[in-house]
């Protein structure tokens, strides 16, 4: 369940994420991703599993590589991190606040069909939508 003032939550999340230049394992998309997660609902998918036994991928990782060994160890795929923890949903239906995934990157949907995504080249990139394939209600 999300908090109260979500929406405001987001804009700063969203602004602060531009800002913070791309680290692997410090803040990256998945980093980004479950960043929001545990703001809006006190859930951080890197490092809790369902029955709550802390299996940390956060700060684990230094690089692409690291951190998908790190992820297969763990969730065994990366969309599995946010499926232990979240509802997955049609990607038609998300939501402003809810999470996608595109090419292997989590994004936050910020409404109007479009999602933000931190990126490694690019820094704050906005894809569409229709583009993601999976989403999880957050």
């Amino acid at each position: 369940m999300r908090i109260e003032c979500w929406e405001k939550m987001l804009d700063e999340h969203l602004s602060e994420a531009i800002k913070t230049p791309f680290e692997w394992g410090v803040y990256d998309c998945l980093v980004y991703a479950s960043d929001w997660c545990k703001i809006v609902c006190g859930v951080d998918p890197m490092s809790e599993s369902l029955d709550g036994v802390i299996e940390t991928i956060r700060g684990g990782y230094k690089n692409k590589k690291e951190a998908r060994s790190l992820i297969k160890l763990h969730r065994k795929s990366i969309r599995n991190v946010m499926d232990v923890h979240f509802e997955k949903i049609a990607v038609n239906f998300a939501q402003r606040g809810d999470i996608v995934i595109h090419k292997m990157s989590f994004g936050i949907s910020v409404g109007r069909g479009k999602a933000m995504f931190k990126t490694e080249d690019l820094g704050m990139v906005s894809i569409n939508l229709s583009d993601c394939e999976a989403a999880w209600r957050i």
